[in-house]
């Protein structure tokens, strides 16, 4: 099936996560776990699978249909918790299923600002050949590990890691609410790991390489580095 040119009618990404908006948080009822790695400590099925024809049809006629069957279940016994977007860190819809926005919090630590990181595989560009929902659950997994494997250097030399929530979208007028996984962080000054390395360098270089350029500035031996962020690799 060719690719689809334009988007399937839902609400525009901008009217969902603005600033100003609300999220609750709930504690998952269960994480996704690692994918396995290969002999040398890197993912060999970091990737996922393309969507068979049966499931590539579906999320083209009915994306809010699929997501929902798919979406992560949260703790109905938790205490919620809640953040309000402020400003949006990676604008515009991007092929990469992360929407990073900083946020503020009345019930979550002491930090004036935090980083939420939603994973919402409703908004995932013109893909409907990738696996979105094993990309998210591998990534939401694998951002976890490295921020527990990393716990010493929280707060000093990377974001504290508070958790992985499930958060609620709002439902509105046409739409019933939706949950997706977020990963909240406090704020942290300094760059992305991704700019280490020049741009040609990071379009050229093996992903072995790429970890040992990493590895020499970063000081820990990182796995498949994804999106070229940190909380996308996992050390060894």
């Amino acid at each position: 099936m060719p690719r689809r040119s334009h988007r399937p009618q839902f609400a525009p990404m901008h009217t969902v996560y603005r600033p100003g908006t609300t999220l609750r948080l709930f504690s998952p009822a269960k994480l996704p776990t690692v994918p396995p790695r290969d002999d040398e400590g890197f993912f060999g099925e970091y990737y996922p699978h393309d969507f068979n024809d049966s499931e590539r049809a579906h999320i083209v006629s009915s994306p809010l249909e699929m997501c929902a069957d798919h979406e992560p279940q949260y703790d109905a016994g938790s205490t919620p918790k809640s953040i309000t977007l402020h400003e949006a860190l990676t604008p515009g819809e991007r092929e990469w299923p992360t929407h990073v926005w900083t946020a503020r919090s009345t019930n979550l630590g002491d930090s004036n600002l935090l980083v939420v990181r939603l994973y919402d595989p409703l908004y995932y560009g013109n893909d409907y050949h990738t696996n979105r929902f094993t990309e998210r659950d591998q990534l939401v997994a694998v951002e976890k590990e490295v921020y527990t494997r990393l716990e010493s250097l929280q707060g000093k030399f990377i974001p504290h890691f508070h958790s992985v929530f499930v958060a609620e979208i709002p439902a509105d007028a046409r739409y019933a609410a939706r949950y997706v996984y977020a990963v909240v962080l406090d704020w942290m000054p300094g760059v992305d790991v991704g700019h280490i390395m020049a741009n040609n360098v990071g379009r050229d270089t093996c992903i072995h390489h790429k970890a040992a350029i990493i590895n020499s500035v970063a000081g820990v031996l990182l796995g498949n580095c994804g999106n070229g962020r940190l909380p996308g690799c996992l050390v060894r």
